[in-house]
């Protein structure tokens, strides 16, 4: 990889200056990192297999955050409306109309928020390992702020001017975000990261990204974005990739089975990458990106994004020991409800074993949809039972990651938490995780009422759930 045409500086609105470098040429992708990776002007293992791969079909274009690397160290300020000040300087001196965003980790919030912000000069927006919400903006109770404090002392330790002093605890926390690199690599990444920075620089952009969200902005995308998340990742919990993907209108959400929270050169699932960005940016099938095709997965499974509906019916026990043909007859007539509803919101139901159903949908919306006609359909089939023979369904919405086998089977955590959230609501009632949520928004004639936190087995957090009540349905 060539740098062309060297070292070039731009002035952002406040007159920092921005260091930049631009490989190969072609339509530009811009990378977005904020303060964390390496010397743009000598890429480290970090970056290095990102411009090889990417400057091969079009420019890629790499800047110095202020306060970062060759750009001002002096920076007067350093808040999100400074960083969108500096990526527009950035893509402005570039002389396209539009551009490709590349945001990684804390810079795809910066990434999203400019592209919504300025929709005509963004043509697509890849993402790795990013979120819309940051740390503070997840979970602010008392405990999560004290956490937050001692994080913010510690970078300014890691990052101070006692080098010596410093390493251990930079390399510890290099090995959280690369689990799976070598002692060889962790040494360069370390390399490339001392001096770019200071440690009052480092916290300020740590507390910025606490406090940031980008949610409203992702909302409003209306570019193509294809988004990346290794499924476990301890630097951003995998939820929220799947928080943020919930919100992009026109997103391809791919979950990674790996650790890192961003990929290495030497990462197993590198070529899947490469090979999913030669399909969303269109390069050319030659023979250096044939072998990036997507791996086929051993076992059949396929990885997706999708709104998971489980509904139980409530006392079914009971109403079998009142009156069985009856109740089978009323269980009968539900399936009829669920299946005509599921699919008139383009959804596909998986299971009806027993007295439950389980379906999936594209969107959350058509999940949120189907439930309500469900619910309201059936509470007016059965207005004229009594409460004692009224046959009634909890129903629980999940956005999240889920395995479809080839026969259509669907498995995995999102499954788990969907059921989960049935068995927490009433008869008749819909309750829904965050993620559904935040994608539907103060959408009219929804009204949510915030149910609080809740565990769920084989998921380390709690899930925040909001019961969903809409005119006609009682709960």
């Amino acid at each position: 990889m060539s740098l062309q045409p060297g070292i070039r500086y731009v002035t952002s609105r406040d007159g920092t200056r921005l260091a930049m470098a631009v490989w190969g040429s072609g339509p530009p992708i811009v990378g977005v990192a904020l303060h964390l990776g390496d010397h743009i002007d000598a890429p480290s293992v970090v970056a290095r297999h990102w411009g090889d791969a990417l400057s091969r079909h079009q420019s890629f274009v790499r800047f110095d955050a202020r306060g970062c690397g060759l750009s001002d160290r002096r920076a007067s300020e350093i808040s999100l409306v400074s960083c969108l000040e500096d990526l527009e300087a950035v893509v402005d001196v570039l002389g396209h109309d539009r551009v490709t965003l590349l945001g990684w980790s804390h810079g795809a919030a910066l990434a999203v928020e400019f592209a919504a912000s300025h929709p005509e000069r963004v043509g697509s927006l890849v993402v790795y390992g990013g979120y819309a919400r940051g740390r503070l903006k997840r979970v602010a109770d008392a405990a999560h702020v004290k956490e937050a404090q001692a994080v913010l002392e510690a970078v300014r330790v890691a990052f101070g001017e006692d080098v010596s002093l410093t390493a251990s605890f930079r390399r510890f926390v290099s090995s959280r975000v690369f689990p799976s690199a070598t002692e060889q690599q962790l040494e360069e990444i370390d390399a490339a990261g001392v001096g770019r920075f200071s440690a009052d620089v480092a916290a300020a952009y740590t507390a910025m990204m606490y406090e940031t969200d980008v949610s409203d902005s992702a909302r409003r995308l209306s570019c193509p974005v294809l988004q990346f998340h290794a499924r476990r990742d301890v630097v951003v919990p995998f939820d929220e990739g799947c928080h943020l993907a919930s919100l992009i209108p026109r997103t391809r959400f791919v979950p990674l089975d790996d650790r890192d929270h961003l990929p290495l050169e030497n990462n197993p699932h590198w070529p899947q990458v490469l090979g999913e960005l030669r399909k969303f940016l269109a390069w050319p099938q030659d023979a250096a990106t044939v072998t990036a095709a997507s791996p086929q997965s051993p076992d059949g499974l396929q990885h997706r994004l999708m709104a998971i509906l489980a509904a139980d019916a409530a006392g079914y026990s009971r109403l079998m020991a009142i009156d069985e043909r009856a109740t089978l007859a009323s269980l009968d007539a539900a399936r009829q409800v669920f299946k005509q509803q599921i699919d008139a919101h383009h959804g596909r139901m998986v299971d009806a074993a027993g007295d439950s159903i389980l379906a999936v949908f594209e969107t959350a919306s058509g999940a949120v949809d189907a439930a309500l006609a469900i619910q309201q359909e059936l509470a007016a089939s059965s207005a004229a039972e009594g409460e004692a023979h009224r046959m009634q369904f909890r129903i629980g919405i999940h956005l999240g990651d889920v395995m479809v086998k080839g026969d259509g089977t669907v498995y995995g955590n999102g499954v788990n938490v969907a059921s989960r959230l049935q068995a927490l609501t009433l008869p008749g009632g819909i309750l829904v995780s965050e993620g559904v949520h935040s994608t539907i928004g103060k959408r009219s004639g929804c009204r949510f009422e915030d149910h609080g936190l809740h565990s769920v087995k084989n998921i380390a957090e709690p899930v925040r759930t909001y019961r969903l009540s809409v005119e006609g349905v009682v709960p």
